[in-house]
């Protein structure tokens, strides 16, 4: 290994140099800026009860460390973005007593709760591992010892004695609950086995738990042929990608320093390879990363394909439910949606933008049917919707951690039927379609009462014959954006100022002055600098289907997704899009910059 050599005392006079041509001596302090996230929490012991002292260390972009206070409670701030391992310990006479939590992602402004972390007896792994050829018909390794086993993602690992046999622990438990958090009683990892000279294998789906010994099955390492035989190649296309350009994803070698850049046309190829089995893991900003495993380099075989690879800029956060309409909360840490249409009834519910569901918060039944615009207060407090049973629009209030029902409460009531929903930025107003035309109504959510508010009716622009609800959002500049579905099927995207006059088609065309976007277009939803348009197109070939971002004048529309969706919502800084697709599934999308 090549080694770099510096003289610290020129480095240190250079450096004072520097300090001084920028306007700083070299007394002065060059200050770091901590983020602003926050965790806390609770530790009990197996009994249930609070336990002071233990070590509660945050490791990821930085390492944040404290302890608990005699009622187990402890508290961290400051704390940079990024992705990080929460590990509690504690030992009690003999016995060491731990907790992990994988993959916990804090991002700026957020107050994450860990609550009632239990911290039991770890578990181990144990296991043998050998290497083909070894002892008698291989001198240079007359045994089994030094191979290296690894829990991938920690810090846990050890090496075979002259049998093979190993031995980790201890291997941390995540145990109990987090506020909004189903942590499993049982942990799942990945093991790493590797020997010079040999091909490295992995076993998946360890599962870990409390005070118990988990056995793996025998593992044989594969002698690697004594020079490169061959290679691995392929291709990575992109989703939409402008121009069918596939370059720059960077393509790696899991446990090497390998790694390439693909071509324009998505082509990559990894030559002097020795026999044995790899793992690749392929990335590209603005797209979710893709990892292709246990690919061979067989001998004789001079090129090794691999299995075409697509990277996507989306992917779906929850299977389980149906779901109907959704809401971002403003902190982005919740989602609200509608488990079902206006003719099944349904509930409204909340998930967690990871995929983690929290509880329900109302109830199944008459209340349920024809969910409309559901929303959040700006204090996260309470989540308003609109419901249409036979006729009057109905619009409510819900208490947003109730799971009975029993908060809700009406708030308005008018005699009419309608379609669509967008609540205005301040909750007291809120616009809907009615028969021709487009109107807002103001609402009073402070009696708790139900009120006829027609007095309060106002005409916004009319807007023909409309038929179903295509999406409606109406903006802190005061501008609504609405596609209406009108008689003969067609829907387009316009945007109107919500105190009235004239509407403005957005009439996208694609980048470069290319052919227009043809209807229809919906759901449409502004960024939330009001900058660009996100809309769904649902047309002929001439514009292929998919889910679309332009300027708010409808210039250099750029096609996201192959696929089309509803319900499209940004998240706060403007990076993401959330929507429900084809299959009712809640999906994230990535939104690149323009």
């Amino acid at each position: 290994m090549l080694r770099s050599h510096i003289n610290i005392g020129y480095t240190f006079f250079a450096l004072v140099c520097l300090m001084t041509i920028l306007g700083c001596g070299p007394h002065d302090e060059i200050s770091w800026v901590p983020g602003n996230a926050k965790l806390s929490g609770h530790v009990r012991d197996a009994q249930n009860s609070p336990l002071g002292q233990a070590s509660v260390v945050l490791e990821g972009t930085r390492t944040y460390s404290t302890f608990t206070d005699k009622n187990g409670e402890y508290e961290i701030e400051n704390i940079d973005e990024g992705m990080y391992d929460l590990v509690v310990h504690r030992t009690i006479g003999s016995t060491d007593y731990r907790y992990r939590v994988r993959f916990l992602e804090l991002q700026n402004d957020a107050i994450l709760s860990m609550l009632d972390i239990r911290l039991n007896t770890p578990g181990s792994i144990s296991g043998v591992a050998t290497l083909r050829g070894s002892g008698q018909y291989n001198p240079t390794y007359p045994d089994n010892s030094n191979i290296q086993v690894e829990v991938v993602g920690t810090n846990i690992n050890t090496v075979t004695d002259a049998n093979g046999n190993y031995t980790l622990s201890p291997v941390e438990v995540a145990v109990g609950l987090g506020e909004g958090l189903s942590i499993p009683a049982a942990a799942t990892y990945e093991l790493l086995f590797s020997r010079d000279g040999y091909g490295a294998q992995t076993v998946r789906d360890v599962s870990i738990t409390p005070s118990t010994v988990t056995s793996i099955p025998a593992i044989e390492l594969l002698p690697l042929s004594p020079s490169p035989i061959g290679a691995l190649a392929g291709r990575v296309t992109l989703e939409a990608a402008l121009n069918d350009d596939y370059a720059n994803v960077k393509v790696s070698i899991d446990g090497t320093t390998k790694s390439l850049i693909t071509t324009s046309g998505g082509y990559y190829r990894f030559n002097n390879l020795h026999a044995g089995v790899y793992n690749l893991r392929f990335e590209r900003d603005d797209y979710f990363y893709h990892r292709e495993t246990e690919l061979a380099v067989v001998a004789g075989i001079p090129v090794n394909p691999v299995p075409d690879v697509k990277l996507s800029n989306h992917r779906t956060i929850n299977e389980n439910v149906k779901a109907y309409d959704l809401a971002l909360s403003p902190s982005g840490n919740q989602i609200a949606y509608i488990t079902s249409d206006a003719t099944e009834g349904g509930e409204i519910a909340l998930i967690h933008p990871d995929g983690r569901t929290f509880n329900q918060v109302i109830t199944s039944g008459a209340q349920a049917v024809g969910h409309r615009g559901l929303t959040w207060t700006e204090d996260e407090e309470e989540l308003l919707f609109v419901r249409y049973v036979g006729g009057p629009i109905n619009a409510y209030t819900i208490g947003a951690t109730s799971n009975t029902g029993s908060h809700t409460r009406s708030i308005m009531a008018t005699g009419t039927d309608y379609f669509g929903v967008a609540w205005a930025p301040d909750k007291k107003s809120f616009a809907y379609y009615l028969t021709t035309n487009l109107y807002s109504v103001d609402v009073d959510r402070s009696t708790g009462k139900t009120i006829a508010e027609t007095d309060t009716i106002r005409q916004i622009v009319p807007v023909g014959n409309v038929t179903s609800w295509s999406g409606m959002e109406w903006a802190n500049t005061g501008r609504i954006v609405y596609s209406p579905v009108v008689s003969g099927g067609t829907s387009e995207v316009f945007i109107v100022l919500a105190g009235g006059g004239t509407s403005m088609a957005l009439n996208p065309t694609l980048p470069g002055g290319g052919t227009t976007v043809f209807p229809p277009l919906y759901s449409p939803t502004f960024s939330p600098d009001w900058s660009r348009v996100a809309f769904v197109v649902d047309s002929p070939s001439t514009s292929p289907h998919g889910i679309y971002v332009s300027d708010v004048d409808g210039v250099d529309a750029r096609r996201l997704t192959e696929s089309v969706g509803r319900h499209l919502t940004w998240d706060s800084p403007g990076d993401k899009i959330y929507y429900i697709d084809e299959n009712d599934n809640i999906c994230e999308l990535i939104v690149p910059s323009l």
